[in-house]
């Protein structure tokens, strides 16, 4: 006779559909020897901790799943807690890379869980539903551990355990990213990262891969991730798949709004892949490249062996297709990067313009080699999740400071596609990506201390356009051009903050003019704005549809005022 199970992995945010329940869910099914009553449980951890545990109390569980990483462990341990006080007879059992390392730790942090699964979950959770059934005390199952078997190696199947994909996962959708794995393991040993510890890279038959893509494809998902942790290790079976995807689009049985979202090492990006990816509809799909560093020392110490120029140069090329949306990463707090030496890779980074950059700051990962070393490498990080550095022996709290001034600039004024004209111009013709990040930073920081809030987009608008003419007063009309360009690009509203735009008193009947010209379709919004270049005002407007599938931009157009008039 089975049980009642509880699965959940809380998300940092409604938008992403964690894939882990579903595989759990999925193998029970399929490998436990009794009938099981299982319920997935969608939780974020914004919500309050004991209305999400409630949901859990309220399905009347024997049994709670949790999937334990490090933006969720916090929020876990509290809703264990609140669930054992309640349900004292339930059994918790906890899995996940933030828990699987350290297994003392781990029961250290979460006293409630009764059972730990090490690696693959899908065959040992099946048996171990099983033995809870079977009201089994004394049980050996390979990859659990309990309190009185405080430790099991880490499972590892040969093949792909089950398959997730069910109508219940597809109606619990609702448009929320989904998830696809088609390998499992990297043949990589990043010492950051677990996903190369002791792990064989193994792939789902490509016959499933392609099954599962479609399916993901005809759900409510506009956005599908695969979660292979190098999806190009093995070139020619990354080139079918993405074949496969183009062809499939084309013949109309993928959806012309669907994204795939790979995670790729850039320098194994050939010019076959890269011709893939330039023929591709454009949109179709995204990537991100963990280039992490480019100084050689850095790269050698984190067992990173990577052709920087070869990455730099397959990215730009991908980059130049605009076809691809192109993510790009770098960690700073790595072994041998001083501020001058990550300043200098990311100015270089920054310069082959990616459409997203991110600067992230080193997380010492339970069970990462870097762990192991960070004495050796004095390399200290906040002890509790996410275990992000505060200092090394070649970067300074203080340059950790100064980077997380740049990097709030870059989120808000380059990342979130708010001001990226303007920041290209200045970065290409009057100073360096880094300085002019780190200078906007510390005003924007500045002003959001002052008003104790993020600041909205005109005041960030007005902070940003005053600093820049006060920086820059002899290319003041530039600056103005650019920001104005970029307003109307990216922000769908007829709102053009005064100091953007010049006044004309014959705005009214440009917008009369243009308008018979060009006539709008109809619950088609467009605004105006008038701008001199040089000596003569332009009048420039945009129609807010059909927003560029990669940029994210809307077109502008742009007349002088008299050809109108």
């Amino acid at each position: 006779m089975g049980i009642k199970i509880v699965l959940t992995a809380p998300a940092s945010s409604y938008v992403h559909c964690a894939l882990a329940p579903w595989c759990l869910k999925s193998g029970v099914e399929k490998y436990a020897k009794n009938k099981f009553e299982i319920s997935i449980v969608d939780l974020t951890i914004n919500e309050a901790e004991e209305k999400a545990a409630q949901k859990i109390i309220a399905e009347a569980p024997d049994c709670v799943g949790f999937g334990c990483y490090i933006w969720n462990i916090s929020f876990i341990q509290k809703l264990a807690k609140i669930i054992k006080q309640k349900l004292p007879s339930c059994k918790i059992a906890i899995g996940g890379p933030e828990v699987s390392e350290d297994i003392q730790d781990a029961f250290e942090k979460l006293p409630e869980a009764d059972f730990l699964l090490r690696g693959e979950g899908e065959i040992p959770f099946a048996k171990l539903a099983d033995a809870l059934a079977n009201n089994e005390s004394d049980f050996n199952i390979d990859g659990v551990c309990g309190k009185d078997r405080p430790y099991a190696e880490v499972f590892s199947s040969d093949f792909f355990p089950s398959y997730p994909y069910s109508k219940e996962y597809f109606d619990k959708l609702n448009g929320r990213i989904s998830y696809i794995e088609t390998s499992r393991g990297c043949p990589f040993s990043c010492s950051f990262c677990l996903s190369g510890k002791k792990e064989r890279v193994k792939f789902l038959p490509m016959e499933q891969s392609q099954k599962a893509i479609l399916q993901l494809a005809g759900g409510s998902s506009q956005t599908i991730k695969f979660v292979d942790r190098t999806f190009n290790a093995n070139i020619k079976r990354a080139k079918q798949i993405i074949s496969f995807i183009i062809d499939k689009t084309k013949e109309g049985l993928i959806p012309s709004n669907k994204c795939f979202h790979f995670e790729v090492a850039a320098d194994l990006l050939d010019a076959e892949t890269i011709g893939l990816f330039e023929q591709a509809p454009a949109g179709l799909f995204q990537i991100e490249a963990g280039i992490q560093s480019i100084n050689t020392q850095t790269l050698n110490a984190i067992y990173r062996k990577t052709n920087t120029e070869k990455v730099c140069d397959a990215l730009k090329q991908v980059i130049q297709c605009n076809t691809v949306h192109v993510h790009v990463d770098l960690i700073a707090g790595l072994p041998y990067e001083d501020l001058k030496s990550f300043i200098d890779g990311f100015n270089k980074v920054f310069r082959l313009h990616p459409h997203a950059l991110q600067l992230g700051f080193l997380k010492i990962l339970q069970g990462s080699k870097l762990k192991e070393q960070a004495e050796e490498y004095g390399i200290h990080y906040s002890k509790t999740p996410p275990y992000q550095v505060q200092y090394t022996k070649w970067l300074s709290e203080r340059d950790v400071a100064v980077l997380t001034k740049a990097e709030h600039a870059l989120e808000l004024l380059y990342n979130r596609q708010r001001f990226v004209n303007t920041v290209i111009y200045l970065t290409e013709k009057l100073c360096k990506p880094f300085d002019l990040f780190y200078a906007l930073g510390e005003i924007i920081l500045a002003q959001e201390k002052q008003k104790q809030r993020p600041l909205s987009l005109d005041e960030l608008t007005e902070a940003v356009f005053h600093a820049l003419i006060e920086k820059f007063p002899d290319r003041a009309m530039e600056i103005k051009n650019y920001m104005l360009l970029d307003r109307l690009s990216f922000v769908a509203t007829s709102s053009v903050p005064h100091y953007l735009r010049d006044y004309n008193s014959k705005l009214n009947e440009l917008k009369r003019k243009i308008n018979k010209i060009y006539p709008m379709e109809d619950k088609i919004h467009r605004a105006f704005a008038i701008i001199k270049q040089g000596e003569e005002p332009y009048i420039f407007w945009a129609d807010y549809k059909n927003r560029h599938p990669v940029t994210k931009s809307y077109d502008v157009n742009r007349l002088p005022v008299k050809e109108i008039l």
